[in-house]
């Protein structure tokens, strides 16, 4: 695997399909198996990690030339979309959470770059400056957070009623405390008035709780603001 580095195959696996990991990624995976490695291919580096590793940061290494990602550009939204399909997850039904992933802001950053048109190495780095922190750690999980009304009356009013609700998302998970968003820590985006449909959270998880999400505890994505109380059970392919 060029871009890796990777001379020797030995310790690393690959699937027919996407490699990707859900919300579930909140400790280093510690075995890995070999497989077929014929079949990695060499647009597939980003979603290869060593021996023990879950990835956890976006680099500039992992970043196409503009021309090469612009020849499978298809093929990577179509991969990338497959993961996010899975990694969505509906509140009631007005708030939809993207749980995101070194995938998901690989394609984010490779997107602006193509639509941009952006090839020095400064604006490259600006956008992955301004992604990478969306990257769980291993330790947290990291989501957008979207309240979508359909009909802009409805959105102006409830977004007003609203004020402080990215605060009151928790995720809970069986037999533990509720763990609540840390939300928007690059700028304020609700004000006096109303707040934002967009959001961007972070769960931080005590390592007891992480460990009984790894030994398969149910977990729960909540909503206990006043005017929006809601929760829902997480399905089990989503947590994989």
């Amino acid at each position: 695997i060029p871009h890796m580095g990777v001379k020797d195959l030995s310790g690393f696996f690959c699937l027919q399909g996407p490699v990707h990991h859900g919300p579930a990624e909140l400790e280093r995976i510690h075995y890995l198996v070999v497989a077929d490695v014929d079949e990695l291919g060499a647009n597939d580096f980003f979603q290869i990690f060593a021996l023990g590793e879950i990835k956890t940061e976006l680099t500039k290494t992992d970043i196409l030339p503009w021309a090469e990602y612009a020849k499978n550009r298809a093929e990577h939204r179509r991969r990338i979309t497959a993961i996010k399909r899975t990694r969505r997850v509906e509140v009631g039904p007005f708030v939809t959470f993207y749980f995101e992933s070194a995938d998901t802001m690989w394609l984010q950053v490779h997107e602006m770059l193509h639509i941009e048109k952006i090839f020095e190495e400064d604006g490259i780095r600006a956008e992955i400056e301004a992604y990478a922190p969306l990257v769980p750690d291993g330790g947290n999980w990291k989501a957008t957070m979207l309240i979508e009304y359909p009909d802009p009356h409805e959105r102006k009013r409830e977004l007003a009623r609203l004020i402080g609700v990215e605060d009151r998302m928790f995720v809970e998970v069986e037999g533990h405390a509720r763990v609540y968003a840390i939300a928007d820590e690059d700028l304020d985006r609700e004000n006096e008035e109303k707040t934002s449909s967009v959001h961007f959270v972070r769960f931080e998880f005590p390592q007891a709780t992480r460990e009984a999400v790894r030994a398969g505890a149910s977990v729960k994505l909540g909503c206990d603001h006043t005017h929006y109380p809601a929760h829902v059970e997480i399905a089990p392919d989503t947590l994989a």
